[in-house]
């Protein structure tokens, strides 16, 4: 057991269901969550009343984190996509133990380099392609983090909707059926059951 798990293990552990709010813009941040299992997006909702997800957490995470080591005020929704587990740790306490942890803190340098490089590619990707490679790329992204191989392929193991993919991608519900219905009839991928399966992994890699 690693150090920052032995400190989360003498909270309380936790649950909820698929879709509760975690986090609003309006609450104080007084928490760092550490998923255990399932997933979680951040996401925010602009002045027109659309959503954009900005990213998603999947068990390890620690949420929010970036926030917590900023004390930055919260702009943002963290909602649970599957059913989760976690435990939550004050952020005083969380950051008086890390702060002589030279190891947890590379640790979570590299974390917020992955998510800097992550955001950079997510830029190119909506500045530079069309809304086909928008989704191809996005579909290489969940299948990397967050599918698992099976003799058909990658199934990604949560709920994903057209209108999710649109709120990632930035474009509309209408358009991400369009192109899914294209990327079925390509054999690309197959729907069902609330479940992605990618069927042709070769077909959605990224870069182009």
């Amino acid at each position: 057991m690693d150090k920052l798990t032995e400190f989360y293990s003498s909270f309380r552990q936790l649950s909820l269901p698929a879709k509760s709010i975690i986090l609003t813009p309006t609450e104080k941040v007084l928490d760092v969550h550490h998923i255990e299992k399932g997933y979680v997006r951040m996401y925010l909702i602009e002045e027109s009343g659309i959503e954009l997800t900005l990213n998603i957490f999947r068990p390890g995470s620690y949420l929010p984190l970036f926030l917590a080591l900023t004390s930055k005020k919260n702009s943002y929704y963290f909602e649970s996509i599957t059913d989760i587990i976690y435990r939550k740790a004050p952020v005083e306490k969380f950051l008086d133990f890390i702060q002589d942890k030279p190891s947890i803190l590379y640790d979570f340098t590299k974390r917020l380099a992955a998510g800097l490089n992550g955001y950079l590619i997510k830029t190119e990707i909506l500045l530079l392609h069309d809304a086909y490679k928008k989704i191809i790329s996005l579909l290489a992204y969940l299948a990397e983090h967050f599918g698992e191989k099976q003799e058909n392929g990658i199934t990604i193991n949560m709920e994903i909707t057209h209108y999710f993919i649109s709120t990632m991608l930035g474009i509309t519900r209408e358009t991400v059926s369009r192109q899914m219905r294209k990327l079925e009839k390509q054999g690309v991928i197959q729907t069902g059951d609330q479940r992605l399966v990618i069927l042709k992994p070769e077909a959605v890699r990224f870069p182009f």
